[in-house]
């Protein structure tokens, strides 16, 4: 692996700090090289440094790695105090239904609202709507059929939410199942 001097990495992870300290979304590689015009090699290494050096518990920010997406993130740990700071109560309410919509999605996207209600048997389209606005759930889409309806998958955020570095992190479905052998929802 090519190595870069001292000087030009240090530099570039100033920049890239600066960048996702800023940033909405998570950024890839493929963003980050177009951003910053660094080679490929270069931008590896320095995030391979900054994930070292932005760790739970050394800061109050982590260097949050989804997929192959990254992005700053408050550490959990200092979490309560910024919540009391700005009075924010950071805790979704999730509902059941939308749990199960959330599971679905996990497991099967991407999916169409109207195969969601073939699985849970009811109207799924309020939760969605919430699940959107909590930016859990987002339109990847739309499917290849006759009206050509969305398809839905999850987000970065949901990954977040739940500490999932990804979809594979989910636990397999028949694990699920076991858990909820006497409800009918996952069936």
């Amino acid at each position: 692996m090519a190595e870069y001097d001292d000087k030009t990495l240090a530099f570039l992870k100033r920049v890239l700090e600066a960048i996702m300290f800023v940033s909405n979304e998570p950024l890839d590689i493929a963003r980050i090289k177009e951003i910053t015009g660094a080679p490929h090699l270069l931008v590896v290494q320095a995030l391979a440094q900054l994930e070292e050096e932005f760790q739970p518990g050394v800061r109050g920010i982590v260097l949050r790695k989804t997929d192959q997406s990254y992005k700053m993130v408050t550490s959990r740990d200092v979490s309560p105090v910024l919540e009391e700071y700005f009075e924010v109560n950071k805790k979704m309410r999730l509902s059941r239904a939308m749990l199960e919509i959330l599971a679905i999605v996990a497991y099967k996207a991407p999916i169409t609202r109207a195969e969601i209600e073939d699985i849970r048997g009811v109207d799924a389209s309020s939760q969605l709507i919430r699940l959107q606005e909590l930016n859990l759930v987002k339109v990847v889409g739309q499917k290849e059929v006759p009206g050509r309806p969305n398809l839905y998958s999850t987000t970065d955020n949901f990954l977040e939410h739940f500490n999932l570095g990804s979809l594979s992190d989910l636990p397999p479905i028949e694990e699920i199942r076991q858990m909820f052998s006497e409800d009918d929802t996952f069936e």
